[in-house]
């Protein structure tokens, strides 16, 4: 691991060296760019989708059709993040079309699928929009962690206006 990106950069990965990200329970935080504020606003602790922000929606519903053996369990559509809570089992029968459409349900195809959906999306309409390059994952391995985290990404509009009248 004493390889420099671009001679410049040593980036290890974030990634557990034990987890193959091929099953298991998993939360999921993607931001954008620099936290623009492309998916909306949050106004009167309600989410204000734009038309990219609908599409991200969109998509979060979609992940299931292209990956049946995924189930999205929770999600939040922030102005500049998206939550998800994730349970990728492999050990369910997958058809052959299925198998066709998705070769790998590892975390990171998942990720890099949805987010060049919404990539391609704002493209095709003009409209300006990046992802931040990594997204951060976090493995969950306990029922009362899952309901924490349900907790929050389910809460996340409502303490987002909060945080925003604390001052």
């Amino acid at each position: 691991m004493d390889e420099l990106f671009q001679n410049k950069y040593r980036i290890r990965s974030a990634r557990a060296t034990w987890c193959n990200y091929n099953e298991g329970v998993y939360f999921v935080t993607i931001c954008t760019k620099d936290k623009c504020h492309y998916f909306g606003e949050i106004i009167d602790e309600e989410m204000t989708y734009s038309s990219v922000g609908k599409r991200a929606v969109e998509c979060v519903a979609e992940i299931s059709d292209y990956y049946p053996q995924v189930v999205v369990v929770g999600s939040v559509v922030m102005p500049n993040h998206v939550h998800l809570v994730l349970i990728i089992k492999n050990d369910l029968p997958v058809s052959s079309s299925a198998e066709e459409s998705c070769k790998s349900s590892s975390l990171s195809s998942i990720i890099g699928n949805f987010k060049a959906s919404v990539t391609r999306f704002a493209h095709r309409q003009r409209i300006p929009f990046s992802w931040q390059s990594r997204y951060h994952d976090h493995i969950i391995r306990k029922q009362e962690e899952l309901s924490k985290i349900m907790d929050y990404v389910l809460n996340n509009v409502h303490r987002w206006s909060q945080d925003r009248y604390k001052d």
